[in-house]
């Protein structure tokens, strides 16, 4: 089973740090969301993991390029962005088999893909989304299923057995496609999953269905949640020996090549990006500096992103 990595999107909800680098590439300690993506779809044992890029894909294509993941990974550049689906449509040559995994890039997640494929080839999906509980509707939407996983709502469409009372579930962005799914996406032309396709599907009642998972799964798509992200990943950060004449509270995470100046404070929960700089005197406190950013000489920074 092959999986398809969303890599594509502009990272509105993080502008306007995702001007200068995509989403994808935002660092969490000496990773990126897109390792740990990576990471995440090798656990499906694929033979190739297909990422899709547009905005800013070059660098993406790039660092994917400079890495050996033990896996082939393939990236398919976007000229006109094509949307959840478009993209997966596009990208299906490369992952052309009798099923494929779809996770985006900004999720960071454990999935049991063992699990979510039986279920999947047991119910006679043509889609199979992982989904949880849901802890703001308002935010995620709400998704509904039946005694047997059936989706019967999906964001605005219910379909036959739907019940309103039921718990909301919300879906996680991760799921199993059937290839009679992915060959229903029009072709040449952006697709946008969840109106054009389930939305549909499940007012038609026909087989989309829902694995409910109580595991780990973070949102990194706004700058709290990234910055959390990051915070709780230092809490397993081993204590290092501070740059001379710089102060560590620790826990801090100093990428290489990243360079602090002269009397520069760190920490507590502060992760400096490769290439950064940390100007002299500058005080940090749970912060991150992305990779090529600069904190000025005398900043007291709390709570940012740089």
């Amino acid at each position: 089973m092959n999986v398809m990595i969303l890599a594509a999107g502009f990272g509105q909800r993080l502008m306007p740090y995702t001007k200068r680098l995509p989403k994808p590439l935002f660092p969490v300690l000496d990773r990126t969301l897109l390792d740990l993506a990576i990471e995440t779809a090798k656990g499906a044992n694929p033979a190739r993991i297909v990422v899709n890029a547009h905005h800013l894909g070059g660098q993406i294509k790039d660092y994917v390029a400079a890495r050996e993941y033990g896996v082939e990974v393939i990236v398919s550049v976007e000229e006109e962005i094509l949307g959840t689906a478009g993209g997966i449509r596009r990208a299906w040559a490369w992952l052309e088999g009798g099923e494929v995994a779809v996770i985006n890039a900004d999720t960071v997640a454990e999935v049991d893909w063992g699990r979510l494929a039986e279920f999947h080839r047991r119910s006679g999906a043509l889609a199979t989304l992982l989904l949880r509980d849901n802890p703001d509707p308002k935010r995620y939407g709400v998704l509904g299923v039946d005694a047997a996983g059936k989706v019967t709502r999906f964001l605005k469409a219910a379909g036959p057995g739907a019940d309103k009372n039921s718990p909301p579930l919300m879906f996680t962005g991760i799921s199993i496609l059937s290839r009679a799914f992915v060959e229903r996406i029009p072709e040449g032309r952006p697709v946008d999953i969840a109106g054009e396709i389930y939305e549909p599907m499940v007012q038609a009642g026909e087989p989309v269905y829902g694995q409910v998972t109580q595991g780990r799964w973070i949102d990194a798509g706004t700058p709290a949640d990234y910055l959390e992200l990051v915070m709780k990943s230092l809490e397993n950060v081993p204590w290092a020996e501070p740059p001379p004449g710089v102060t560590v509270i620790p826990p801090v995470h100093i990428a290489p090549g990243a360079t602090i100046c002269a009397g520069a404070a760190l920490g507590p929960y502060v992760s400096v990006g490769e290439g950064a700089v940390v100007g002299a005197g500058a005080r940090l406190t749970r912060c991150v500096a992305l990779p090529g950013a600069r904190a000025p000489d005398a900043a007291v920074l709390d709570g940012a992103i740089i």
